[in-house]
């Protein structure tokens, strides 16, 4: 693509929305980035972060990123808790629904940030997708964009 567009990008973006969001969530559940390798088995509870873009449009002098943050929500059900998804999804609806500092990984410099384009966190629940298995799951969406000037 010519222009402004920088070919790291993508990385840098998605590099810095993970390590925002496991800053935030780490503490409270197992996080994995999507394809990562992991072990699941001795967690009863874990998010998946999976990024959808970012899609870019250039103009004069510069570019504007769109990109959608899902983060899927995994509680094993083990009877103890009435609504432990639910407490999962207000903790991740509430990372989610901030401003994120996107850096270049090459320097540390501020790129800039993304900003929520929506009007807050979408939550979808999935409920107990397989009756065999004690696994509740849903996703938690949020949409940002970001203008970098040239």
């Amino acid at each position: 693509m010519p222009g402004n567009y920088d070919e790291k990008m993508p990385r840098w973006i998605k590099a810095s929305v993970f390590k925002f969001l496991t800053d935030l969530l780490q503490p409270h559940y197992a996080v994995f980035a999507e394809g990562a390798p992991r072990k699941t088995q001795n967690s009863k509870r874990w998010i998946e972060l999976r990024i959808d873009g970012p899609d870019a449009s250039e103009g004069s002098g510069w570019t504007r990123f769109d990109l959608t943050v899902n983060v899927f929500c995994n509680v094993q059900v083990d009877g103890t808790e009435l609504y432990p998804i639910d407490d999962m999804f207000g903790k991740v609806a509430n990372a989610l629904d901030r401003t994120i500092a996107i850096f270049n990984e090459d320097t540390g410099a501020l790129i800039d940030c993304l900003n929520t384009a929506n009007k807050g966190p979408k939550i979808k629940p999935f409920g107990q997708v397989k009756a065999a298995v004690p696994l509740l799951q849903g996703a938690v969406e949020m949409s940002y964009w970001m203008v970098v000037a040239s």
